[in-house]
């Protein structure tokens, strides 16, 4: 009996070290670590989900609204020098409540909804047919479950660093939007009440 006890703890102890390490590891991912979360674990495998080929935001009709640069070491998002993307941007619906947040960094774009439960993350792509958009997952209200889905983004004004997006299932039923949201200097803070 004392074996059998002597084995309960040492696996238990085997557990918490496991577990230690891999939250070591995803400690230094996402908001609040000095990255945006972009890139997390909706991301993976949206553009081949879609049949779609990477592309740059940066020779989109939005792509003023960005902050695409050329980075000193010459080296772009996945190491193609066609996909030059843009250092972090940030977009938000603060004038008209600030539910929503967007935040677009490289070729990838994060969204958050927190009042609709809402989160959209994916890549720039084309599909058929010069199908430019975001192609990606999204979880919401309805589904905790990540599916696929795209993000659509259209300018309203240049001038004015405003443009609508609209978040789609893969089947084209529309999720949210179209909601046009202002660029802002940094990711605003939800202040949304929800009803």
């Amino acid at each position: 009996m004392k074996r059998s006890a002597l084995h309960q703890r040492a696996a238990a102890v085997l557990l918490c070290l496991a577990t230690l390490g891999v939250m070591s590891t995803l400690g230094g991912c996402g908001p609040g670590t000095g990255g945006t979360g972009i890139g997390g674990e909706l991301s993976s495998g949206n553009l081949g989900a879609f049949s779609a080929q990477p592309a740059s935001v940066c020779g989109t009709a939005f792509a003023p609204l960005l902050h695409c640069t050329v980075p000193a070491n010459g080296v772009t998002s996945g190491g193609d020098p066609t996909l030059q993307g843009t250092v972090l941007t940030n977009f938000s619906d603060a004038a008209k409540g600030g539910d929503i947040s967007v935040a677009i960094e490289a070729n990838s774009i994060q969204l958050e909804s927190p009042c609709q439960k809402l989160r959209f993350e994916g890549d720039w792509g084309i599909a058929a047919l010069n199908d430019a958009r975001f192609f990606g997952r999204f979880t919401s209200s309805r589904s905790l479950t990540p599916e696929p889905g795209t993000l659509s983004v259209e300018t309203v004004d240049v001038s004015g660093a405003s443009l609508a997006v609209t978040v789609r299932q893969a089947d084209g039923r529309i999720v949210l939007g179209p909601v046009v949201l202002d660029r802002v200097p940094a990711r605003a803070a939800q202040t949304a009440t929800c009803p």
